[in-house]
């Protein structure tokens, strides 16, 4: 296909041009999910899932395909633990997300409710929102797990476009699970969780005394503890 801002001559599944790096057009670029094979798409879809429940995301991800568009799927490992499945499966900004927003909040309330007692309401609507937050892992998790599998798919493309084997190889390596990161990130939640107990005894304890939330003992037990 030829750029339309430098007229250089790309690849059919081209997602930038080879000589300027412009982005080409959509109609072009939309070529990048159209697979004349059927048999290549499985096997970008397995490269990148892995061999764990390979089988299952594989009849989702086809549903989705046959129907045009992404919808709604209950995830149950993503219910169970949403977090540490999205890290299971590599994706790790997602994960990062995932946690910063609720924890954030969390830490917020709390220290607003520490000053401004009045405000013990927006305990509950933080809560609330939190609870609902964590509900959107297991409802969508199968639909951002597919978007990001797509995403890797024409990133193989675009580094491979002819190569089904090189495509397949630069996916094993992008996608498939990851058992060691789960394991580093569940020691730094623990470290983290320890830190953050700290960071509440030494500083917000003297706070807490002075609106006498707890007694002075307490709080000199903790710090010469």
């Amino acid at each position: 296909m030829q750029c339309p801002f430098c007229k250089t001559e790309n690849s059919a599944y081209a997602y930038r041009c080879n000589l300027c790096e412009a982005v080409l057009p959509i109609e072009q670029a939309a070529r990048l999910d159209t697979i004349d094979n059927l048999s290549d798409q499985k096997a970008l879809y397995r490269a990148y899932i892995g061999l764990e429940n390979t089988d299952h995301y594989l009849e989702i991800f086809e549903k989705f395909d046959a129907v045009g568009k992404t919808g709604l799927h209950w995830n149950t490992s993503a219910m169970l633990a949403t977090f540490y499945w999205l890290v299971y499966r590599k994706m790790y900004s997602h994960a990062a997300w995932y946690t910063i927003i609720p924890l954030t909040l969390f830490i917020i309330t709390n220290i607003i409710i520490l000053f401004i007692p009045k405000l013990n309401l927006l305990v509950f609507w933080v809560g609330l929102f939190n609870w609902v937050f964590c509900i959107l892992g297991p409802l969508y998790g199968d639909k951002l797990y597919y978007k990001v599998c797509k995403k890797k798919i024409r990133e193989a493309q675009h580094i491979a476009p002819d190569d089904i084997d090189q495509q397949c190889r630069f996916l094993r390596a992008e996608g498939g699970v990851s058992k060691k990161a789960v394991i580093i990130v569940i020691a730094m939640v623990m470290v983290l969780s320890i830190a953050l107990l700290l960071f509440a005894f030494v500083f917000l304890l003297p706070y807490a005394e002075k609106m006498r939330k707890v007694s002075p003992e307490m709080v000199q037990f903790f710090l010469n503890n």
